[in-house]
């Protein structure tokens, strides 16, 4: 992570993404915010299960294998359960333009926030059309789930159809709370009380 001129990989953030979802299990009275961190690993898998399915969404199930990193069943990895928290976090690559987005995905206000420290890599019109495919999956994961049975949207559904389903809408925080810098790094909003910043070069 210190070697200049390196970029860094997704085994590099599944690392760190570890040691902050396992500080919060360990001292959870001193990092009480509720919010679960996913690893790389497992966006790719929810992504690539959306993107691959040829069917209509209507038919679309996720299958227990992706569910279970929902349900609190990999216990050993840190995943922990979704059931209480508010807040949905993980980073997000984009290879196009070589960049990496903290996305924070607020459950009770429907909604995906992206923290970037430089917008200016990535033109909102492009990360407006990545951003709608997680604004459209996330939705149907989190009804999928079950462990939110009182969020507003999925007590306002008939029948569980999911077709129905409002679709999150994303935002890009202003450089008023995530600072523009020279020097590439993604800034991972203040979760727990501070900001963390990864250093590419």
């Amino acid at each position: 992570m210190l070697t200049p001129k390196e970029w860094l990989t997704d085994d590099h953030i599944d690392a760190a993404m570890h040691m902050l979802r396992r500080r919060r299990t360990d001292y959870p009275l001193t990092f009480p915010q509720k919010g679960v961190i996913l690893s790389t690993f497992v966006t790719t898998m929810i992504s690539s299960a959306w993107t691959s399915h040829k069917g209509p969404r209507k038919n679309f199930v996720w299958e227990d294998y992706i569910l279970d990193y929902c349900r609190g069943v990999h216990k050993s990895q840190v995943f922990e359960r979704w059931r209480g928290n508010e807040f949905i976090y993980f980073v997000l690559n984009l290879p196009e333009a070589r960049h990496w987005v903290t996305l924070e995905v607020d459950i009770e206000l429907w909604k995906i926030n992206v923290y970037d420290y430089d917008s200016s890599v990535c033109h909102w019109t492009a990360l407006e059309l990545i951003l709608k495919t997680w604004g459209e999956l996330l939705p149907s994961l989190i009804l999928a789930t079950g462990e939110f049975p009182h969020n507003n949207q999925i007590m306002a559904l008939t029948n569980r159809d999911i077709t129905v389903l409002p679709k999150m809408h994303s935002t890009r925080a202003t450089h008023d709370l995530v600072p523009k810098s020279t020097t590439r790094y993604i800034a991972i909003k203040k979760y727990y009380s501070i900001k963390i910043c990864f250093t590419l070069d």
